[in-house]
């Protein structure tokens, strides 16, 4: 289960937090709606993909991020 209280106290951390928070509960509703008919398996699948592509995406930015962090002085 997914702990939608933890915030980072960092801006961009939280933000990318929320996004990923929303992907994974979609991700997580995906077998209800095809077990319900109101999307197809090729549906959920594609849409499975574009889900996975958007966390990859924040996980790059926040790479980004951590990168530009570990070069400020005094945070190395």
């Amino acid at each position: 289960m997914l702990d939608k209280k933890r915030r980072w106290g960092d801006p961009e951390l939280d933000k990318a937090q929320g996004e990923n928070d929303a992907i994974f509960a979609e991700l997580d509703g995906l077998k209800e709606l095809v077990e319900s008919g109101q999307m197809t398996l090729d549906q959920a699948q594609v849409r499975f993909m574009e889900l996975l592509e958007r966390h990859r995406l924040v996980g790059e930015r926040l790479l980004t991020v951590a990168r530009a962090w570990s070069t400020t002085p005094g945070n190395a």
